[in-house]
């Protein structure tokens, strides 16, 4: 039975999901840096520049960077001219405050955010967050920061999704655990002192002498460290232990000089008024359900959890206090950041940041202020030196739309184009362009590993070892290129320890992991692959056959082939609810390596043998 407690605090529902995931999979680092030859010359167009609007300039591009911001002399003819047709070009949207799992990254790109802030995760993804965010290559994908894992009390809030966690009980122990937070890469560090009170219910919270210390022990190792609060009252205290920011304003009160003061002390603070609106049930996430443009864009999870809303609170909670504090704090100069929460219920991530500067605006800020709110002030907080900016030598991640979003912030969400390293994103959900096939009996490209693992539906190429079953086999998944052709590279080792080990990776079709997708309107895949093993085995789960997967034997080559599997050669399974399809390597023990280069839905009933 769900506990009032618990009901009342689902602070990141959806999160759980995340959980499952990673209990099923280690994700690796994928993507090699290279760069884009060429330049690109971006005229035509008005240019915030993270401060400050530009007219008559345009920007250079070379390599994934931003060569020069120079005054407009480009001829329209000249090789490499993008004409912004009189559009307004802004640098890639930063989120402050964010969780990352599932098609997070994916979803907030098409949105314009480039960048994303996130304040609690599975520490697993760090790695890879890292690598891809050197790399300049073409990407699908957001770059992330992370504070991996938070800080918080046994029993205090971020324990309750399910994963375990480690927990600071002891201030004496708050040096060694900041350091194993560092060494598992966090950017900084993310601390939770939340006792519940403005929302009507109670929860543990660090306690005072610990949240000091992990914040000394945080500026000592160099890092920012950050406090998640509810109160008023916990924000004096973490104000006064020296916390560098708020990730959430409070909303139980009225804001007071003495937190201002303090704020003014090179602090910043991160709102989230849309998820303070959804919470106390000031209907977030409305108007974006409701903006053609941005349906358009929406993936089924992005709508999902917009319409989904938060139990009823009982506590001194009103949004009026929220708003008031962003007001009051923006105008004594404090650096106001703008963070969506996503993807709690109510938000979404990517289009969630739109109406985050919404509310900012309405809370008092210009909208040149929001502008910068969600480009230059996260850069500068959070030390993205490269980010945040149209400026010579910062990467070249733009967004282009249409109107005039430093007279109507909500022009913001007039997107005609983004670059992600300066190369064009598409802006169309793969899950539409892929229905659109599906519908039209066509095969259904699902990943072509240009760039990274990314699906047209479901969530992407992630690897998996019987390690969660207590086997020893290992894993490493890596994107290569080879004669101008990506493809996901998939080595390690298969090892005793497990009945039957195995190694390889997995791709889940459904909006959540093991969720039933109908695949009736296939009848299996083609996968490009070679091998220095000569069998692969492939596996399908589905709801008939939850708890025991079915399984063939793959003859593979070392040389590059196409390799037919149809769902009919797997003996129990439901077409209608495939929930996972995997490629390993095992039982035989020994090193192994396999390259997927392109992985297609071949439509039921089209003759293909």
């Amino acid at each position: 039975m769900t506990t009032t407690k618990q009901k009342r605090y689902l602070i990141m529902a959806g999160f759980l999901l995340a959980v499952l995931l990673f209990f099923f999979l280690l994700p690796t680092p994928q993507t090699p840096v290279q760069h884009a030859d060429g330049d690109m010359i971006m005229g035509n167009v008005r240019i915030f520049d993270g401060e400050r609007l530009l007219e008559d300039h345009q920007v250079r591009i070379r390599d994934g960077l931003i060569a020069a911001v120079e005054p407009a002399s480009a001829d329209p003819d000249e090789a490499g001219f993008i004409d912004g047709q009189d559009g307004f070009l802004m640098p890639g949207l930063i989120d402050s405050h964010v969780h990352v799992f599932g098609s997070a990254r994916e979803d907030a790109l098409r949105f314009g955010v480039t960048g994303m802030i996130d304040l609690f995760t599975d520490h697993r993804q760090l790695p890879s967050f890292k690598e891809d965010r050197d790399s300049r290559q073409p990407t699908r994908r957001a770059d992330v920061w992370s504070a991996g894992t938070l800080v918080t009390a046994e029993g205090g809030h971020g324990t309750q999704y399910g994963m375990p966690i480690p927990t600071l009980d002891d201030p004496d122990q708050a040096g060694s655990f900041i350091a194993e937070r560092l060494a598992e890469g966090s950017d900084f560090i993310k601390l939770v002192y939340e006792g519940g009170e403005a929302f009507g219910f109670e929860t543990n919270r660090l306690s005072q002498d610990s949240l000091q210390a992990a914040i000394r022990a945080s500026h000592e190792a160099g890092v920012l460290a950050v406090t998640h609060i509810g109160s008023r009252e916990e924000a004096r205290t973490a104000l006064a232990a020296g916390t560098d920011g708020l990730v959430h304003t409070f909303s139980d009160a009225d804001i007071d000089e003495e937190i201002i003061e303090l704020m003014k002390d090179q602090r910043f603070l991160i709102p989230t008024l849309t998820v303070v609106a959804s919470v106390v049930g000031e209907g977030a996430g409305e108007s974006l359900l409701a903006d053609e443009g941005v349906q358009a864009r929406l993936s089924a999870g992005q709508k999902a959890t917009l319409a989904m809303r938060f139990p009823t609170m009982d506590g001194p909670a009103r949004y009026d206090h929220a708003e008031t504090s962003v007001r009051v704090l923006n105008e004594a100069g404090v650096p106001i950041l703008a963070g969506s929460d996503a993807p709690n219920p109510g938000t979404a991530n990517g289009a969630s940041l739109h109406e985050e500067m919404e509310r900012l605006v309405a809370a008092g800020l210009s909208p040149r202020q929001a502008l910068i709110a969600a480009t230059a002030a996260p850069a500068d907080a959070f030390g993205l030196d490269d980010r945040g900016r149209i400026k010579a030598g910062h990467r070249a991640d733009l967004v282009l739309v249409d109107g005039n979003p430093i007279e109507n912030i909500k022009d913001s969400r007039r997107i005609r184009k983004v670059w992600k390293n300066g190369h064009a994103v598409d802006l169309d959900p793969a899950a539409a362009r892929a229905e659109r096939e599906r519908a039209a009996g066509e095969a259904v490209l699902l990943s072509d590993f240009e760039g990274d693992r990314s699906v047209a539906f479901g969530h992407d190429w992630e690897s998996s070892t019987d390690q969660r079953m207590g086997g020893q086999s290992e894993v490493a998944v890596s994107q290569e290129r080879e004669d101008d052709v990506g493809f996901l590279r998939v080595r390690g080792e298969i090892r005793s320890g497990f009945s039957w080990p195995y190694a390889g990776v997995m791709w889940f079709p459904g909006d959540t992991p093991m969720a039933p997708k109908d695949l009736s309107d296939f009848d299996g895949l083609e996968v490009r692959l070679r091998a220095d093993v000569s069998t692969l085995r492939a596996l399908v789960f589905s709801s008939a056959n939850q708890s025991m997967p079915s399984e063939i034997d793959l003859s593979v080559e070392e040389d590059w082939g196409t390799v037919r599997i149809r769902f009919d050669e797997f003996d129990g399974i439901d077409h209608t609810a495939i929930t996972g399809f995997g490629i390993f390597a095992g039982p035989s023990q020994g090193p192994f390596r396999f390259d997927m280069e392109r992985v297609t839905l071949t439509p039921a009933g089209a003759g293909n043998d």
